[in-house]
């Protein structure tokens, strides 16, 4: 199978964007590896996505809100050589006034919109070792993550191109733009 790109993670794909990127993904010769918190409605999105496109498709169940949970995809993300794409689209938020949210709903959005963000970004490219060129020794590796503070002190920093699914510049699957993260920096 030359034609693989290898296997794609995307979290928070049970359904909208995530379900697109992951659509988007397989059409384009990647396997995938789904992340969500509902087994039914992964298996719903896997079976949409094999109707259109020949390609492997694993479910992985997990709240990226529960320690647990983010441990394993951070786990498999940083043992599997086969993943070279992260679409980290798991992401909440909580509404009403600041002043008058829970801890609870606040521990929950900063665990899933920037720990998780985190862990799992720096798990991918933690096994990834560079090689001639900056990339790692499967080629370009990318990433596009939700975090909008993430993709600017990446730009700023490095130089990237970066892309979030919060606005950074992303453009959907299927437009032929590619942007991300090179797995090993």
């Amino acid at each position: 199978m030359s034609d693989r790109k290898g296997t794609a993670v995307v979290t928070g794909a049970t359904g909208g964007v995530g379900a697109l990127y992951a659509a988007g993904l397989a059409e384009r010769g990647y396997d995938l590896l789904l992340a969500g918190r509902q087994q039914k409605t992964l298996d719903a999105v896997a079976k949409a996505v094999k109707q259109r496109a020949d390609v492997k498709v694993d479910t992985l169940v997990a709240n990226l809100a529960e320690a647990e949970d983010l441990a394993r995809v951070e786990a498999r993300i940083s043992s599997d050589p086969a993943i070279t794409a992260l679409i980290n689209n798991a992401g909440t938020a909580s509404f009403g006034p600041f002043a008058t949210l829970s801890s609870g709903a606040l521990d929950e959005t900063t665990a899933v919109n920037i720990t998780a963000l985190t862990r799992l970004t720096h798990g991918g490219r933690r096994q990834r070792r560079p090689c001639a060129g900056g990339r790692s020794a499967g080629g370009r590796h990318r990433f596009l993550e939700q975090g909008r503070t993430a993709c600017q002190q990446s730009s700023r920093r490095r130089g990237d191109e970066a892309a979030t699914a919060g606005g950074c510049g992303a453009e959907g699957p299927g437009s032929g733009r590619e942007l991300g993260f090179p797995l090993a920096a």
